[in-house]
C-alpha cells in the first residue's frame, strides 16, 4: 500500500510540475501593405527595400520626424505574465549621429542606446549587428544599419493599460527608425500546466495499480 501511494504521489507531482510554456501576447510583422497603420501611433508602413535580405518582412513600420520621432501603442490584457521577453527588427535610417533609440514600458525606460551611422555600429545588451554602413535602400550615402533586438521587460500586471513607446531623439533631420517582426511573449501566469506525456504516464500506471489492487482484493 506504502509503495502504491507513493507512486500516486510521484504521478501527480509529476502532472502539477509540467513546464508552462510561453504565450505570444503580441505579434507584429506589418505585412498587410503600405500605408498608414491602425493601432500604432506616430509613422506608416513603407516597404523595406533591401532591410528584407537582413530578415525584415517585407514592409515594416516606419516613424520620421524631427526632434523626435516615436512610435507607439497600447496593450490590454485580462491576463497577468512573467518572464515577459520583446523582441524586434530594428532599422536605423540615415545619418545618425550620436542619436538615441529607447524603448519604454509604461512609462520606464527598458532600453536606451546611443547610435551613430557615420563612425562605428552599436553594442549594447541584447543587441545584435545585421548590417552596417550598406546601402539598404533608404538614402544613396549608405548610411543605414539593421539590429536584431532582445529585451526582458520581467512582468505585466493583469487587466492593466499597458503603453509602449519606440522613441528616437536626435538633430538629423533625415534620421529615422524603422520597426518589424515585433514580438512579446510571456508566461501566463494564470494559464493551468498542461501534464507531459510522462506525467501522463505515470498517471496511467498509477491507475493500472489502482485496478490491479482492486481485483486482487475482489
Amino acid at each position: 500500500m506504502k509503495t502504491f501511494l507513493n507512486t500516486l504521489c510521484v504521478a501527480i507531482a509529476a502532472v502539477t510540475a509540467a513546464p508552462a510554456f510561453a504565450t505570444t501576447i503580441y505579434k507584429n510583422s506589418f505585412e498587410s501593405g503600405p500605408g498608414p497603420y491602425t493601432g500604432i501611433d506616430g509613422g506608416y508602413v513603407s516597404p523595406t527595400i533591401q532591410y528584407s535580405t537582413q530578415g525584415f518582412g517585407a514592409y515594416m513600420y516606419i516613424a520620421l520626424g524631427v526632434p523626435d520621432r516615436e512610435a507607439s501603442f497600447t496593450l490590454n490584457d485580462p491576463n497577468g505574465y512573467k518572464d515577459v521577453t520583446l523582441s524586434l527588427s530594428l532599422a536605423i535610417l540615415g545619418p545618425w549621429t550620436n542619436n538615441s533609440f529607447d524603448i519604454s514600458v509604461d512609462g520606464k525606460s527598458v532600453f536606451d542606446a546611443t547610435f551613430d551611422n557615420v563612425t562605428s555600429p552599436t553594442t549594447a545588451p541584447g543587441l545584435t549587428l545585421l548590417s552596417y554602413g550598406s546601402n539598404l535602400g533608404f538614402y544613396t550615402l549608405g548610411d543605414s544599419a539593421a539590429y536584431d533586438l532582445t529585451v526582458d521587460l520581467g512582468s505585466l500586471a493583469p487587466d492593466e493599460l499597458h503603453s509602449y513607446a519606440f522613441t528616437a531623439t536626435g538633430l538629423d533631420s533625415q534620421s529615422g527608425l524603422g520597426l518589424d517582426n515585433i514580438l512579446i511573449t510571456g508566461t501566463n501566469v494564470n494559464a493551468v500546466p498542461e501534464p507531459t506525456n510522462a506525467a501522463l504516464l505515470a498517471l496511467g500506471l498509477a491507475g493500472v495499480g489502482i485496478a490491479a489492487r482492486r481485483r486482487r482484493a475482489g
